[in-house]
This record gives structure tokens, C-alpha cells and sequence, in this order.
């Protein structure tokens, strides 16, 4: 009885979801993850000998540092964009976002980059071209420690990470929809405070075929300051 309500499940809920992801115009790569981390979630969540509403437990995470991002398009101010970042998880992670969100390594920081990537209930992606760079002599930069990348938290709204899968790169991007398809394949070191309807207005701007905003979208100011006193998110 149990294999026939599974199958059911399994059959309605991705044929659902099928349709939803062909009207978002996902790529193709990221349509077929989001498909199958949803036949596994489904088939874990049936096969749990804990009730449903126990399977999912809130887990809170310390933020260590605060972002700023003042961000405008075409000249205009579309407000500022607060993240938190989970310094005590990811701290190498972390000292590498903070290093180029605020002071810059070589005169190279976020202020002044632009968020070239968009896709409308998916993410935000912003570009700069030294997240390859590895350059041992600064203790504030280590790129791709594979021993401090791996992070548990779901991807909800609002979730920022490094693009490319277990890397410590300085191309990042944060998520405007829950997508459980990037478990295991990106760091989430962070998460939106404050500003995510700053977030909603890029993800909604005019962009080309290839998902860039037609009007650049651009990070006018940066800093960051460190959190004295304790302060947690909520990762559910």
C-alpha cells in the first residue's frame, strides 16, 4: 500500500512541477536537479518512520558580519540589500566575501560590480572576473578549501552562496525562490536580512535572451561591520 502511495505521489507531484519549470524558462540543467532533488525529498519524507510534521526542524545559524550592498539601476537607487553571514560555519568562506564586501584585496571589491545574471524565480548572480585568483600570501583570501565549503542549510529566498559547485570564488549569487536542488552543490554562507524586496525589484527587471538586465543593475557603495552582540537566522 505504501509503494502504490508513493508511485501516486511521485506521479502528481512531478508532473505538477513539470509544468511549473517549463513556465519559468529554467535552463534545462537546472530544471532536470530541481526535478530529481524533488523525487528524492518526496521519496525520504514517505519512507521516514518520523510523522511529517517532525521531519523538518528550524535550525538556527549565528551571524557573525553584516553586509551592506547599496544597490541602482540606470542611475536610480533601488535601496540596499543587508546580508548576514555565518562566520562560525564558513569562516574562510566568510572572510573571503567580507574581504572583497568591504576593504578589497588589490584594489578589487564588489562596490562598483554589477549583477549580470538574472532569472526570474531563481536568483541574481553579480560578476567580477578575479574569483579565480589564488594568491597564498593573504591569510584573508583562500580560495577552494574543500575542508570549509560543505554547509547543510536548505536554500531558501534569500540565501547567498558562491557560484560554482564547493568553491570559495568571489562570484555570488542569492536565490529568490526555496530551491532544494542546490543542496550539496554550492555554499550557502549567508542569508538576506534585510533588502530582500530590493532583491524581488532586480529579479524582475528587463533582461536579454541570455538573462542579462537590459539597464545595468550595479553595487554603488559596500561595507561591512562585524556583530557584536548575538544574532541568529533561521534556516527551516
Amino acid at each position: 500500500m505504501k509503494s502504490i502511495l508513493l508511485c501516486l505521489c511521485l506521479f502528481v507531484v512531478v508532473a505538477n512541477a513539470k509544468q511549473i519549470t517549463s513556465s519559468k524558462n529554467w535552463p534545462a540543467q537546472i530544471r532536470n536537479r530541481y526535478l530529481r532533488a524533488l523525487k528524492i525529498s518526496l521519496k525520504n519524507r514517505l519512507n521516514s518512520k518520523l510523522p511529517l510534521n517532525e521531519q523538518q526542524r528550524e535550525t538556527k545559524v549565528d551571524v557573525t558580519h553584516k553586509v551592506y550592498f547599496d544597490v541602482s539601476s540606470g542611475g536610480k537607487p533601488l535601496g540596499t540589500i543587508v546580508i548576514g553571514l555565518f562566520g562560525k560555519v564558513v569562516p574562510k568562506t566568510v572572510s573571503n566575501f567580507a574581504t572583497f564586501a568591504g576593504e578589497g584585496y588589490k584594489s578589487m571589491k564588489f562596490e562598483g560590480t554589477k549583477f549580470h545574471r538574472v532569472i526570474k524565480d531563481f536568483m541574481i548572480q553579480d560578476l567580477y572576473y578575479f574569483y579565480e585568483i589564488n594568491d597564498n600570501s593573504n591569510e584573508k583570501l583562500q580560495n577552494k578549501n574543500k575542508k570549509n565549503v560543505i554547509c547543510i542549510f536548505l536554500y531558501n529566498p534569500g540565501s547567498v552562496t558562491f557560484a560554482g559547485k564547493n568553491t570559495n570564488g568571489c562570484q555570488f549569487f542569492i536565490t529568490t525562490v526555496a530551491t532544494p536542488w542546490l543542496d550539496g552543490h554550492h555554499v550557502v554562507f549567508g542569508k538576506v536580512l534585510q533588502g530582500m524586496d530590493v532583491v524581488n525589484t532586480i529579479e524582475n527587471v528587463k533582461t536579454t535572451p541570455e538573462d542579462k538586465p537590459v539597464n545595468d543593475v550595479v553595487i554603488t557603495r559596500s561595507f561591512v561591520e562585524e556583530v557584536k552582540e548575538k544574532l541568529q537566522v533561521k534556516m527551516d
